[in-house]
């Protein structure tokens, strides 16, 4: 029952808000919510995603492989509330913004290490823009709403910095021909998915859209894919 672990992640908040408060810790998880508004994300919304996620990268400092230090200096250095549970095939993510417990973060415990450093860099993006988008906007989970796809973008751009994946892409691809086994080196040294090296390198206008489709779809790139990363679950 998923409402079993919503209440475990709430008795969290609560009990681990009521520590902070008696330490006197301080929490500055409000320095991270955006100004912008409604209105900011209309026709080029995507592309506001994209660089705010080169700006919340450039403000936490996350270095040229993001997801080696995120969960990290949220925990630790903005006091965000992070939370592991398995939650099966139910559910990915979830969030949370409360002016009493502060901000909490719940994640899949059953999915694998890639898929859990996007969801987390997938939820900051609904933290950060909190007072933006109604809960009604973007949904519960079930079909990818416009924040939901905003939030994708703005974690692919969070986790794979163009400059320092164009560094890698360069290092990796040495003959200037992206081969399958490059997409999936890739992934494995930023720990996302390979879809998300995939679709980064769409919106970097460096593989046509068509093309990844292609191979997102081919069985047999899917198999290599879990042969290579074999061990890393």
């Amino acid at each position: 029952d998923i409402r079993n672990e919503q209440r475990q992640f709430l008795g969290f908040l609560e009990r681990y808000s009521s520590l902070e408060n008696l330490l006197g810790l301080k929490r500055r998880w409000k320095e991270l919510l955006t100004n912008l508004d409604r209105g900011d994300f209309g026709e080029n919304g995507f592309e506001i995603c994209d660089k705010l996620g080169t700006d919340i990268h450039r403000r936490l400092d996350l270095g040229s492989h993001p997801a080696y230090n995120l969960l990290n200096i949220l925990e630790n250095t903005l006091r965000f509330k992070i939370i592991h549970l398995d939650l099966g095939d139910r559910l990915s993510g979830a969030s949370i913004v409360d002016s009493t417990i502060g901000v909490g973060i719940l994640i899949n415990a059953h999915d694998t290490p890639w898929r859990r450093n996007f969801d987390l860099a997938h939820e900051l993006f609904h933290i950060i823009t909190w007072n933006v988008f109604s809960l009604g906007e973007i949904g519960d989970g079930t079909r990818k709403t416009k924040p939901e796809q905003y939030a994708d973008s703005f974690a692919a751009s969070l986790l794979l910095p163009m400059e320092h994946l164009f560094a890698a892409l360069k290092e990796t691809s040495a003959d200037q021909e992206l081969k399958l086994v490059d997409i999936i080196e890739l992934a494995k040294e930023f720990r996302v998915s390979t879809e998300a090296v995939l679709w980064r390198l769409v919106n970097l206008k460096q593989i046509s859209k068509s093309r990844v489709e292609k191979i997102i779809n081919d069985p047999e790139f899917r198999n290599l894919d879990r042969g290579l990363r074999r061990g890393l679950y």
